[in-house]
């Protein structure tokens, strides 16, 4: 199994953008009480770190993969978590931005609009928009 810091570092090479400038990025086991129980990782106001949950399915399955960063897929679908991630910490709160962002990336990145992966996205856009409006 791959270390998930190699899979991360893979996924961050997918992202059109040099590493350096990358905000750091922190793995953690325990979702905060206050973070959406759907989330992959989030963001904290006036902080500029990417939380990333190490029970990720995205991360567990590119850690499988032999040789490591074999898996494409898995490494897009976490390359896009980070782009939603980024945009928040450069925009704001605005999840419909971030989320058009992250389907951007999996779009720019090769995954098809009737791919599992792309509408497992667009599906949860959808809920945490509909729970916005409530």
């Amino acid at each position: 199994m791959a270390d998930a810091f190699v899979v991360i570092a893979c996924a961050l090479g997918l992202i059109p953008r040099p590493l350096a400038t990358m905000p750091p990025i922190e793995l953690i086991e325990r979702r905060p009480a206050e973070v959406s129980p759907q989330a992959e990782a989030y963001v904290l106001p006036d902080n500029e770190v990417i939380y990333l949950l190490a029970s990720t399915v995205a991360l567990r399955e590119a850690r499988e993969a032999f040789p490591a960063c074999s898996n494409r897929e898995p490494l897009v679908k976490l390359a896009s978590i980070l782009a939603h991630e980024l945009w928040h910490l450069r925009h704001g709160p605005d999840e419909r931005g971030a989320y058009q962002a992250q389907l951007t990336t999996l779009l720019w990145l090769g995954i098809a609009v009737d791919s599992p992966v792309y509408n497992e996205v667009l599906r949860s856009m959808r809920h945490v928009l509909r729970g916005q409006k409530r």
